[in-house]
């Protein structure tokens, strides 16, 4: 990673100016999922294998969904259409390393929400999972985590509204809802199937029957620095195609 020390004061600035937004964030967001999605479910009747798998869901999504909002917020600031002169934009500091720089302190943001994710729904379940499966998790997590700072990448650069975060916590209640109703006792290893075998490794870290298997998070992990690669070059274009102009 392109890390330097003028990057590094720079996001420590921003963040030093935005701790307190994210420290609430990372409580908020677990517990506002697990209310939305498993406290109100459970009235409904469901019974109390949802509330554990689906909190598989939010072990993903809330660590995800902070990932977004980080680095959405920090290219914003930089690169967002409405502040085309800050500082940051016209200091000597290289387009290239902010954006890398950025996306690594998201990574960092990444792991620390997924401990107090698992925490939070811990002191509610009472699950609790072995330190391997908590290894499996966050690598778990790293590739998709990658995939949405891409994301977040291109649109802080012009989604000045966040628009995109309604999108990004949608998907992320689905998740949850889709694990906590997937029919538990007759899943599958499918090896042709990318998807179906991710959701059969995130049941491997609740449930001896299944086994954690390396092959799709490989596949996933390959396919995420692709898309980092592919969409950072395009960001970079992006903007330097704005300060041309």
């Amino acid at each position: 990673m392109n890390l330097n020390k003028s990057t590094i004061m720079m996001l420590l600035f921003l963040i030093k100016g935005g701790y307190l937004r994210y420290l609430v964030l990372f409580f908020l967001i677990p517990m506002f999922l697990y209310v939305m999605n498993i406290l109100f479910a459970s009235s409904l009747g469901n019974e109390n294998s949802f509330k554990i798998l689906s909190s598989i869901g939010i072990w993903f999504s809330s660590p995800l969904i902070i990932t977004y909002i980080f680095i959405h917020d920090v290219m914003n600031i930089v690169f967002g259409s409405k502040n085309e002169n800050t500082l940051f934009s016209n200091s000597h500091i290289s387009k290239n390393s902010i954006v890398i720089s950025t996306i690594s302190f998201g990574l960092i943001l990444c792991v620390l929400s997924i401990f107090f994710s698992y925490f939070m729904t811990y002191s509610f379940t009472g699950k609790s999972i072995s330190l391997i499966s908590f290894f499996y998790l966050t690598v778990s997590v790293i590739p998709l985590a990658l995939i949405f700072s891409s994301v977040a990448v291109v649109l802080g650069i012009y989604d000045n509204k966040n628009i995109g975060l309604l999108f990004i916590a949608s998907l992320g209640c689905s998740f949850i809802q889709l694990l906590g109703n997937v029919k538990f006792d007759s899943l599958t290893y499918n090896s042709s199937n990318l998807f179906l075998s991710f959701i059969y490794n995130s049941f491997s870290f609740v449930s001896p029957r299944f086994e954690f298997s390396f092959t799709p998070l490989a596949v996933i992990f390959l396919i995420s620095i692709v898309f980092v690669f592919a969409v950072t070059r395009f960001s970079l274009k992006l903007i330097r195609h704005r300060n041309e102009r």
